[in-house]
């Protein structure tokens, strides 16, 4: 009212627990170079390096893109790309890419380490990993392969613990049984991934969910229907089925999520529906028609006036019908008669 006015200043402090997340937009390959492209979803700086070469770029910014020179051609090298945000979390996505031949120059898709002439999936890095400065107990963690060779396309964690140090590396094995590890009976293998933690137990996960694409050609190439895809993991000697459900299914593929109690070999699989045979069924003799008994002719009419001719029974041959019986032993004992009552008169008359 009487414009009198008060003030109070707060200073507070948010913390950031959470490293960058970084995501790979394109490698572009030269016959000496190799340059990876980046974006973080937070302001990060940039290091890319190859072996003992290192550059880095301490801009804090969210697109990123360090270019590696002075390589062979024809050669094939690990890079690493790492981003560190202000709060010194840390983020780092390994591949691997080959330069071009002499006087060529190709640009590799999304996802790291795209190839020369080849498909980006050929091309594709069959191993990444990412490392943090530290892991914050109770906050999920993601990591993005994005790697068209690898079939798992994100992992979510959460650590009871916090761990410091902490990395993830995710392999793909493609169809090859890992060493020393019998196939799962059964299953038809889509891929093989070895997850490797490094400075995180199982005991100290919760919360982990796998996400994995399987290509549609490849479940009718192998006759295994969407709700048979399972992830499988390898655990104390054997190969255990986790609960895998459906997420999206597109046109050429379809994705799916898994649960696991922790990190090992793990298979994308299915198994493939039974083929049932119907048996051929034995014919039935059918019986044949039964014969139908002659029918008599049917009986004319006589006309008036007319007397109807009678056509005496036929007699089979060998038989003597029982009338003719009856009537020659009629006949006989007629004439047997006949000659006894005469022999009684001689006698008398005599």
């Amino acid at each position: 009212y009487n414009s009198n006015t008060g003030a109070t200043t707060l200073n507070f402090t948010i913390a950031d627990t959470t490293p960058p997340v970084i995501t790979i937009t394109e490698v572009i390959l030269g016959s000496g170079s190799i340059t990876p492209s980046w974006t973080t979803n937070e302001q990060a700086n940039s290091t890319a390096n190859i072996s003992s070469s290192r550059i880095s770029d301490t801009s804090f910014v969210t697109s990123h893109s360090i270019a590696l020179s002075s390589l062979a051609a024809e050669t094939r090298y690990t890079y690493t790309v790492t981003s560190c945000d202000r709060a010194g979390f840390c983020s780092s996505y390994s591949s691997n890419a080959t330069t071009n031949p002499a006087s060529t120059s190709s640009t590799g898709g999304g996802g790291g380490g795209g190839g020369s002439s080849e498909s980006a999936a050929t091309n594709a890095p069959t191993s990444i990993s990412q490392a943090w400065s530290k892991l914050n107990a109770g906050v999920t963690t993601s990591v993005l392969p994005g790697s068209a060779a690898i079939a798992i396309s994100e992992i979510n964690f959460a650590v009871v613990a916090a761990v410091p140090n902490a990395k993830l590396e995710v392999t793909s094995l493609g169809t090859t049984t890992p060493a020393g590890i019998l196939a799962p009976g059964s299953y038809k293998i889509f891929q093989y991934i070895n997850i490797i933690p490094t400075k995180i137990v199982n005991e100290n996960l919760k919360d982990v969910t796998i996400k994995f694409t399987v290509d549609k050609s490849w479940l009718t190439a192998n006759n295994v229907q969407e709700a048979n895809v399972v992830l499988l993991r390898y655990s104390g000697g054997q190969w255990t089925e986790l609960p895998t459900q459906v997420l999206a299914s597109g046109s050429t593929s379809v994705t799916f999520s898994a649960t696991t109690p922790g990190f090992s070999y793990f298979a994308v699989s299915g198994k493939p529906t039974a083929v049932t045979t119907t048996p051929t069924p034995t014919p039935t003799p059918q019986p044949g028609p039964t014969p139908r008994p002659e029918e008599a002719p049917e009986e004319q009419p006589t006309p008036e006036g007319e007397i109807a001719e009678t056509t005496p029974p036929t007699v089979p041959k060998g038989k003597i019908p029982l009338e003719w019986l009856v009537a020659i032993v009629v006949l006989l004992a007629v004439a047997g008669a006949y000659f006894y009552f005469s022999s009684i008169k001689d006698k008398k008359t005599k």
